[in-house]
């Protein structure tokens, strides 16, 4: 004995439901799928079986979500939306934060060159920029190798306090990688440490020496 289809077919998803009819389109047969958005019915025909079912269980499992707007959408937004968040979920990152970091970065390369360029090139110079050390460890590392020309009488010990005065509080004020510092964090930080014009240049020519320090260390 045959066994009788049962029509409607009924998706559902917690408290969602989306049915699946058959239906006949100009003498073929097809499949209508229909579901209740907001008190309205939304229907919406498929050719096939199989893409019937899997619109029936996207859209059950984004009206259980809460999902109402997505549920809303037109199929290529729809679509665009669920494949963005797909790639997102690996790296836990929400749509939306995706998009606005996209935007201000775009903003800031001002034209030039695109997005991935611009993260294609860091990563490169990352790769040659030698050991990421903090700013605390080249300060140390500095220190080291002025004390000990001060133990040979290359430098006095007044350099070598000045220099420990002035480095040790700036690697307490910045604890990032030295290749990550800006000058305009550099500036900042002499003008908030500094009052007078002597005492601004005397740190500025101690952080300049540390810095190039690091540069001949690579």
């Amino acid at each position: 004995m045959q066994e009788i289809e049962e029509w409607p077919r009924i998706v559902k998803r917690g408290g969602a439901e989306v049915k699946i009819y058959k239906i006949n389109n100009r003498g073929r047969t097809a499949y209508q799928v229909a579901w209740w958005i907001a008190g309205k019915r939304a229907l919406k025909n498929f050719a096939r079986y199989t893409p019937a079912k899997a619109h029936a269980d996207e859209q059950a499992s984004l009206l259980s979500a809460g999902h109402l707007g997505v549920a809303r959408m037109n199929e290529n937004d729809r679509e665009a939306f669920v494949a963005a968040s797909g790639l997102l979920r690996p790296l836990g990152v929400p749509l939306l934060d995706a998009v606005k970091s996209y935007v201000a970065a775009t903003q800031a390369l001002r034209g030039h060159g695109s997005l991935l360029d611009a993260a294609k090139d860091y990563a490169a110079r990352q790769k040659t920029s030698g050991p990421r050390k903090s700013v605390s460890e080249v300060v140390e590392e500095f220190l080291a190798v002025r004390e000990k020309l001060r133990e040979q009488g290359r430098t006095s010990i007044r350099d070598v306090q000045t220099l420990r005065t002035h480095l040790r509080r700036f690697a307490a004020a910045l604890q990032t990688p030295i290749q990550t510092v800006q000058v305009r964090e550099v500036n900042e930080w002499l003008r908030a440490n500094s009052e007078t014009a002597k005492t601004f240049n005397n740190m500025r020519t101690s952080l300049v020496r540390v810095f190039h320090f690091a540069r001949d260390q690579g």
